[in-house]
């Protein structure tokens, strides 16, 4: 029988308090003998160009990146800034194997890793710890960094997707007065105001970092005008010296409409014994303006999200310490989610779907966890063990689709016995649907659904001089997935332990070179079932998942970090089948090489690049259906091939960025020139691989000039994103695919007062 919040709450306390006791005498027995071992403290602040030394994620925290047995990236403050990034999708281009899925790039960022989604209410974390809901435009503008860990986290976040955890580090107080701002636009209006301030008071036990921005957004893109907002603080609070409290705090929102998306639903040719993949055409992306928007612009998307996060260090003594860390998240949104089904590729005639949802997410997350190094044979102990406990409430609700059927001159938009006719349906030359009459009356359905992710976990990394780490732990899960109804109804419940194996040698003894292997074994969460499938909304059984990862690492040039390693991922398929409904079937495989360059190649030249070479396969499901010798049933009726050996859905077999500044001091002081190229192959838009979104590679360009000229020091910058206008499929999955964004120049003035 599953435990109740409070009863995990006292078990796990009181766990977590005696073995903070334990380890704490066992570190103050240990003190004559050991005296000289401290834990080793390491504040993110800014750094120089692209490089990045230390990892803040996970059991990794703390840690230098060469030291870490996973493929971690790093994207500094500096990179952040050249690119002029104003959200996850502007970062994430720069990380060779993510793309967007399904849905467009305008709203929200909806994105996986090595071809595996990424959870967007697990996935993605604020400080290292703080699971923040992704169904809105995450602000950069108070963000110092983003990493992204590619791979199994299992360990330390609980149940999480084997795509990987991406985590933003909050900009934190400075020791002298901060104060700037910002004014930004593009070429198509966009204008938009940002502060960052902040300093130390009370003799510098307290700090404050303050920041806000408000703006309209302009993508370029027909009836798509929107309103983005964000107020954030960061404060730093040291009452002695032995202790730090550290609280963040942030408030986002936006409402928009949504740029309208492509989806094959009907129509499309039926799987035979003599061609059992038959493949239907898309439209031609060459022949698409994407500036045009057939969707309407009462298509709103209208999302705000509070964030809130207590992170709190007491150093027991030099080598021991106890964290405690409290959050919550908040996300409510409304939306009107619409597609179009092409039906004439020549006059762009097709039928519309128009879908009313309202979705409200709360994370409740808590930590405790002791950490300390100690010795024993010579051999160097830096050990953590600790309780997690994460609880995620959802409700989604939505309303029955709304239909709008028809051809070049006549559409007939139906919603149950309401009707609106007379409006063409076109992708090339849109009429927009007046289908606000049939919005009411709203009758809206779904279930509330709680997931409980309960754990305690144990870590060690034993180091043997500076030549051998040996890391490894384990984790004992409770989870829980119910629907907190009268009465309560118990979906699933798995009790698991995974474990985490890996190793790093360095040969040299140094922080030159390093080679590592790691095993990690995780459970995932299935996720809600999409809001254009059948079961829209309907939560699968926990996915289990398996990696193996061998690698080197080498910074022989300082602040120049070279990476290279082989993935073997094993996990759990969930996918849309053909008769669309969200299901699990069989495994899949994914496993390649990657490559990363980033940091300091001179003091001039800083070079941001990374390359993937991905094969994503069904290795297992369910048998073809409907032929010998499976032959038809009444539970196998019509002919359904099987999926085993086909591509993953929405993955590439090639991946690759390249990013680079120059700056030209020597020639013009302040002045730096930047630009970039980004290759994302080609991608099957569903697990039977019917149809495949072409490949694509698109540039940008900028510069930057500050000065001390004017009274106060300014920056100016300016970049041209896809240069060429290069046109695209940007996303795609469950016979979803979304245009890319048009060409666009965006510029900044920044003064430092």
């Amino acid at each position: 029988m599953a435990l109740s919040t409070k009863t995990r709450w006292m078990l796990a306390s009181a766990s977590v308090v005696s073995i903070s006791m334990m380890m704490a005498q066992t570190a103050l027995a240990q003190a004559t003998d050991s005296g000289e071992l401290k834990l080793e403290t390491i504040v993110v602040t800014g750094t120089r160009g692209f490089g990045t030394d230390v990892s803040q994620l996970g059991t990794f925290r703390g840690a230098h990146l060469i030291d870490t047995p996973m493929t971690i990236v790093v994207l500094p403050k500096d990179l952040l800034n050249a690119e002029q990034a104003t959200n996850l999708t502007d970062i994430l281009k720069n990380i060779a194997g993510a793309n967007s899925a399904q849905v467009g790039t305008v709203v929200t960022s909806n994105q996986s890793i090595r071809g595996i989604p990424i959870d967007n209410r697990n996935g993605f974390r604020m400080d290292g710890s703080l699971p923040f809901v992704n169904l809105i435009e995450l602000p950069v503008e108070d963000k110092e960094r983003v990493e992204v860990m590619k791979g199994a986290a299992g360990l330390y976040y609980g149940f999480a997707s084997p795509a990987g955890v991406i985590n933003v580090t909050m900009k934190r107080p400075t020791a002298d007065p901060l104060f700037d701002a910002k004014l930004f636009g593009n070429e198509y209006g966009g204008p938009g105001a940002a502060v960052d301030f902040g300093g130390t008071v009370a003799n510098g036990k307290f700090g404050y970092r303050i920041n806000g921005v408000y703006t309209n957004e302009d993508p370029g893109i027909d009836h798509a005008l929107g309103i983005r907002s964000l107020i954030s603080g960061a404060f730093d609070y040291k009452p002695i010296e032995s202790v730090t409290m550290q609280v963040d705090v942030e408030h986002i929102f936006k409402t928009q409409p949504e740029p309208g998306v492509f989806r094959m639903v009907s129509g499309l040719p039926t799987p035979t014994i003599a061609n059992p993949y038959p493949t239907y055409a898309l439209p031609n992306i060459k022949t698409l303006d994407p500036r045009t928007n057939f969707g309407p612009r009462w298509a709103l998307y209208r999302a705000e999200e509070t964030n809130l996060m207590s992170h709190n260090v007491w150093s027991i003594n030099d080598a021991w310490q106890l964290t405690i860390d409290v959050g919550d998240s908040r996300f409510d949104r409304n939306r009107v989610f619409n597609t179009l089904q092409p039906t004439n590729f020549i006059t762009g005639a097709g039928f519309m779907q128009f879908q009313f949802a309202h979705e409200q997410d709360e994370n409740r997350n808590a930590r405790f966890e002791v950490s300390g190094t100690f010795s024993t044979f010579g051999l160097v102990h830096n050990a953590s063990a600790g309780w997690q406990d994460n609880i995620r409430d959802s409700l989604a609700l939505s309303q029955a689709q709304a239909v709008c059927a028809g051809g070049v001159y006549t559409t007939t938009c139906q919603k149950g016995v309401t009707t609106v006719s007379g409006v063409a349906v076109n992708y090339i030359n849109p009429t927009f649907v007046p289908l606000m009459t049939l919005q009411l009356p709203q009758t809206l359905t779904g279930t509330p659904d709680r997931t409980e992710d309960a754990g305690f976990y144990i870590f060690d990394r034993i180091s043997w001089g500076n030549y051998v780490d040996v890391l490894a732990g384990g984790r004992f899960g409770n989870y829980n997935d119910i629907a907190p109804t009268v009465p309560v109804i118990h979906k699933f419940h798995a009790a698991p332990m995974t474990t985490s194996d890996s190793i790093v040698v360095k040969p040299f003894g140094d922080n030159d070179l390093s080679i590592y292997a790691s095993y990690v074994e995780a459970l995932e969460s299935a996720g809600g079932a999409p809001i254009t499938a059948l079961n829209a909304g309907q939560t699968l059984a926990p996915l289990p998942s398996m990696q193996r990862e061998i690698g080197v690492k080498s910074e022989y040039l300082k602040g120049f970090l070279l990476t290279f390693d082989y993935f073997d991922i094993r996990r759990a398929s969930t996918y849309v089948n053909a008769a669309n409904y969200y299901v699990e079937d069989g495994q899949a495989k994914y496993n390649g090489f990657e490559f990363s360059a980033s940091g300091e190649v001179t003091e001039d030249l800083s070079v941001f690049a990374n390359g993937m070479l991905l094969m994503a396969k069904q290795v297992t499901g369910a048998p073809t259906c409907g032929v010998v010798p499976y032959p038809v049933t009444a539970t196998c009726h019509t002919f359904t091939p099987t999926i085993v050996g086909l591509n993953v859905s929405n993955s590439a077999k090639a991946y690759g960025t390249f990013f680079a500044q120059y700056k030209l001091d020597d020639f013009i002081q302040g002045l730096s020139v930047n630009g970039g190229i980004y290759y994302v192959g080609a991608r099957p838009v569903d697990a039977t691989n019917k149809a495949f979104l072409r490949d694509y590679f698109t540039v940008d360009l900028g510069a930057s000039y500050s000065t001390d000229a004017f009274e106060y020091p300014m920056t100016f910058r300016v970049n041209a994103q896809n240069v060429g206008n290069t046109k695209f499929w940007a996303s795609g999955d469950a016979d979803l695919f979304a245009e890319g964004q048009p060409a666009n120049i965006i510029f900044s003035l920044e003064a430092h007062l």
